[in-house]
């Protein structure tokens, strides 16, 4: 799949160039060409991004997180594909919430899972609505939920898309997710997604911290 991924923009890029080759009078033609072939060199960055990251395993350093200060930095982050999106997006739960847990790596999945519920809602005539839960769980354990008001998830789409290379999205290169759950597994925990009667939650479980100690480190 991977290789297909790969291959099928740069048949588009071979084609392309042979008939900028051969020669186009019309100006507006060979514009219109050259943007196709930098939409998909593009395309083809972001699989290969993706790819690496994928095989890379990085070196956790997980420390004391406030996963309430980890929520509002993702919000922030995409403060301009919320707004773009018309996404009303909200935080609740206790605060602070401490779990163990690399500071970067999670905002690399909150990111993820953030950008996949504004995408999902785009499809969905209802409100555009993000809500992010901090949720003790017990058991030594703290979660973090983001839900969105889009689609939802039908058991077909909960069956394939924690597989590599699945997506929904043009363009997508089906592996955020993929990474998503392998980072959450990384520190001890696990990702989870389920349907809800408004739309799809995913679930970050982290090991908690029970007490914020001297030097805790926020998100």
């Amino acid at each position: 799949a991977g290789a297909h991924e790969i291959a099928a923009p740069l048949t588009v890029i071979s084609g392309r160039a042979e008939m900028m080759l051969r020669g186009e009078p019309d100006s507006e033609a060979r514009q219109r060409n050259l943007g196709i072939i930098v939409r998909q060199i593009n395309r083809i960055t972001t699989i290969v991004r993706n790819l690496l990251d994928f095989a890379k395993k990085r070196e956790l350093r997980p420390v004391p997180t406030d996963l309430r200060e980890a929520a509002d930095l993702a919000l922030e982050f995409l403060d301009g594909e919320l707004v773009r999106g018309g996404v009303a997006a909200s935080v609740e739960g206790p605060r602070p919430l401490l779990a163990l847990a690399d500071p970067d790596l999670l905002h690399q999945v909150l990111v993820n899972l953030v950008l996949n519920a504004i995408h999902a809602m785009e499809a969905t005539e209802r409100p555009a609505r993000l809500t992010i839960r901090l949720v003790p769980t017990g058991s030594g354990m703290a979660a973090i939920e983001v839900e969105d008001t889009g689609p939802g998830l039908s058991p077909e789409l909960l069956d394939s898309i924690f597989q590599p290379f699945f997506t929904t999205k043009p363009g997508g290169t089906g592996l955020g997710l993929v990474v998503a759950r392998r980072i959450a597994e990384e520190h001890g925990g696990r990702l989870e997604a389920e349907q809800t009667p408004t739309g799809a939650r995913f679930r970050v479980v982290l090991p908690a911290v029970e007490a914020a100690p001297a030097g805790v480190t926020h998100g």
